[in-house]
């Protein structure tokens, strides 16, 4: 089994990633909320401000959950398929059969896994990054020995098509 991970300052940046992403689910939750209750308080209740604000979490909490999941702080690699660690602690295996795509993002250095089954948090991943339905996840340039692992996936996608 072979591990990939980030190190150093790459590894702070996925961990600062995925503590914006509890910090702009908690922000936006409480602002929620205490604006709902103020606005609520009062007579007459301001209902415009209510349904105005009552759309917020549709957009924060999309956000949060995203960029909760985006980047798994680590990777391994075996016979059976890739386990990834999508937020904090959480192991997920993904079989060789479930990874579906690898594709290289047009805005930076930074590849785009899509595989079948993984977390709602790394569907909203597929969405915004991948343009897909299918969940997936990425694969920054902080990663050792990145290029080594997209060759991998690669060679065992290609195995199962």
């Amino acid at each position: 089994m072979r591990r990939y991970t980030y190190r150093g300052f790459a590894a702070l940046g996925v961990y600062l990633t995925q503590l914006g992403g509890v910090l702009a689910l908690c922000f936006v939750t409480f602002v929620t909320v205490s604006v709902i209750a103020l606005a609520m308080s009062v007579s007459p209740p301001y209902w415009d401000v209510f349904w105005f604000i009552a759309w917020w979490p549709l957009l924060g909490w999309p956000a949060g959950l995203s960029m909760m999941c985006m980047r798994p702080s680590s990777i391994w690699v075996d016979q059976k398929g890739l386990t990834v660690v999508v937020f904090w602690r959480k192991h997920i295996s993904i079989p060789w059969s479930d990874v579906l795509e690898v594709r290289r993002l047009a805005f930076g250095a930074s590849y785009f896994i899509k595989a079948r089954r993984l977390t709602v948090c790394n569907r909203l991943v597929g969405l915004i990054f991948g343009h897909t339905l299918c969940p997936g996840f990425l694969i920054s340039l902080g990663l050792e020995n990145r290029d080594e692992l997209v060759r991998e996936i690669r060679l065992r996608i290609a195995q199962f098509d």
